[in-house]
């Protein structure tokens, strides 16, 4: 993306004009420092004061970070031959970095699962006929065309499908940023650690603890996070309203039909994959949030 782009991306972003953030990221390259450009380079930068300017040059840093990995994906899947138009404008129209690892994701070398192995042992057009919703028999007799030297049974056969059908609910996109959004807006859930009750007295008031993310300060999420790295504490980030209405969205999602085998598949998906991987996500965020508003209360102290 050409610099006069991100410059205009950046004055929507924080609201400033684009000839004060030419200023700052002008100085910036000629080695200023933040605070030598907010004292003493005022008229050429429209008077911003220090945590503008610092926010210019993050803002930067940020949006030249997704461009560099948007012409990577880009480029990777076109190479893989898998470029559409519709999913070529989804990537070029997000901004956030999660979204673009979603859409690579499906595309990604991935480590050696149950879902690569069966799709190896030529289980992919079997998993696509289960998604077509068939009874129990019509999926007995079509399991039976895929039986080979790895797949000796009709059994191992639909469990290789179903394995491929649970990873690929778990890359889908709209699933990812769907459950982004729910558990963004959740609870983080703190419990003690089997047989560390006596030893992890310090953290007594969270050894069965709840709170909702929009809600919980920056200490507490400190002092549970510390208890997590010294051992004592194990941490979750469950959607507000449970998981239930989660899975029933997730299902008409990606199937737009709630049979009992798509039900299975969905909450298999949920907790093997997008539970663990987009909840450590938050995490992380919560984290970067907690010590980023603490260092601001110092700061002002």
């Amino acid at each position: 993306m050409e610099q006069e782009t991100l410059i205009l991306k950046i004055s929507k972003n924080l609201n400033i004009l684009e000839k004060q953030i030419k200023a700052v990221l002008e100085l910036t390259q000629q080695g200023a420092t933040i605070p030598f450009i907010s004292r003493y380079r005022k008229e050429a930068t429209g008077f911003l004061n220090e945590i503008m300017v610092e926010k210019v040059i993050e803002t930067y840093k940020l949006l030249s970070e997704i461009e560099k990995r948007r012409e990577f994906i880009l480029e990777t899947i076109e190479k893989k031959g898998k470029l559409t138009t519709e999913l070529k404008k989804k990537i070029q129209k997000t901004d956030k970095l999660e979204e673009l690892e979603d859409f690579y994701l499906p595309f990604k070398e991935k480590r050696k699962t149950k879902a690569t192995k069966a799709i190896e042992a030529g289980l992919l057009k079997l998993s696509e006929f289960l998604q077509t919703n068939p009874s129990e028999s019509k999926l007995e007799k079509e399991a039976l065309k895929y039986l080979n030297q790895s797949i000796t049974n009709t059994k191992e056969a639909i469990s290789g499908a179903k394995d491929i059908v649970i990873q690929n609910i778990s890359e889908n996109s709209e699933i990812r940023q769907f459950i982004r959004e729910k558990l963004d807006k959740g609870v983080i859930v703190s419990k003690i650690k089997r047989g560390k009750k006596e030893e992890a007295i310090l953290y007594k008031d969270y050894y069965e603890y709840n709170e909702e993310i929009l809600k919980i300060p920056s200490h507490r999420i400190m002092a549970i996070f510390r208890g997590e790295k010294e051992g004592f504490l194990n941490i979750t980030i469950e959607p507000f309203f449970g998981e239930e209405s989660l899975l029933k969205t997730m299902q008409k999602i990606y199937f737009d039909n709630q049979t009992e085998l798509f039900k299975e598949l969905v909450e298999k998906s949920w907790k093997t994959y997008l539970k663990t991987t987009i909840g450590t996500e938050i995490k992380s965020k919560l984290f970067e949030k907690a010590v980023t508003e603490s260092l601001e209360v110092f700061s002002k102290n």
